[in-house]
């Protein structure tokens, strides 16, 4: 089976043999504006790629390899990234409504946990974000939420300062 991997005028810009692409090494491919939604791309090698503009709705790309990857504006609404490494990619007005990130390296690209909660992003004690980002997820996020209502006493017999 051929797919073909075509932009939002229809153009096909990419050709692939076989139905997904587990475990394809795509490594700076130009796939600027591509619709890609549904795909299966389950530990694809995709380093230094432009994924600007792309439509990764509902995509799989767990484990892949997007570390340097242009992902500018590009729609990740309910795609799995689990145990992606997204390392220095430009994730720029990247929509992440619903996506989840379990376990997924996002050091170098400056999102912060803030950022993904905003949109309904999943992230779990797993996943890495740049060194000096608190962890607020789970009970973490209802510890501090709890102490931030103790006065500076109350903190104190507890054994904070």
């Amino acid at each position: 089976m051929t797919v073909e991997i075509k932009n939002k005028n229809g153009e096909v810009i990419y050709t692939h043999k076989g139905d997904a692409f587990y475990g394809e090494r795509l490594v700076e491919v130009n796939l600027r504006g591509a619709e890609l939604s549904g795909e299966d791309f389950w530990s694809a090698d995709l380093r230094g790629s432009n994924l600007a503009l792309v439509n990764f709705k509902n995509t799989s790309l767990n484990d892949a390899n997007l570390s340097g990857t242009d992902l500018r504006d590009a729609d990740l609404t309910d795609a799995n990234l689990g145990g992606a490494d997204l390392q220095g990619a430009d994730l720029s007005g990247a929509c992440f409504k619903s996506t989840c990130f379990y376990a997924a390296d996002l050091r170098g690209t400056g999102l912060t946990k803030g950022h993904l909660s905003e949109q309904n992003a999943r992230f779990d004690d797993q996943t890495q974000f740049d060194q000096g980002e608190t962890d607020m997820s789970g009970g973490d996020a209802l510890r501090a939420s709890a102490m931030s209502k103790l006065t500076p006493a109350e903190k104190a017999a507890l054994g904070y300062s």
